[in-house]
C-alpha cells in the first residue's frame, strides 16, 4: 500500500459498536480516530473503509479505493 496510497500500515482495534483506527503514513503526517456503530472512513490516501457490521458478534470490514 505505501506505494500506491503512502501508507506503511493500517491498525484497526475492534470492539462491540465501536472502531479504532491508526494509519501510518509514509510522509509521518499519521491519522487515528474512531468510529461508533457503522459507516465509513474516507482517508485522504484514497482508501475509503466501510464498517458494514460491527457488533458483539465482530466486526465486518470493507476496504476501497475512494471515489
Amino acid at each position: 500500500m505505501a506505494k500506491k496510497f503512502g501508507i506503511v500500515e493500517i491498525l484497526l482495534r475492534t470492539s462491540p459498536y465501536r472502531l479504532e483506527f491508526y494509519v501510518d503514513r509514509v510522509d509521518g503526517d499519521d491519522t487515528s480516530g474512531w468510529v461508533g456503530g457503522t459507516g465509513n472512513v474516507s482517508l485522504a490516501d484514497g482508501i475509503t473503509i466501510t464498517i458494514v457490521r460491527n457488533d458483539r458478534r465482530g466486526a465486518l470490514l470493507k476496504f476501497e479505493p475512494s471515489d
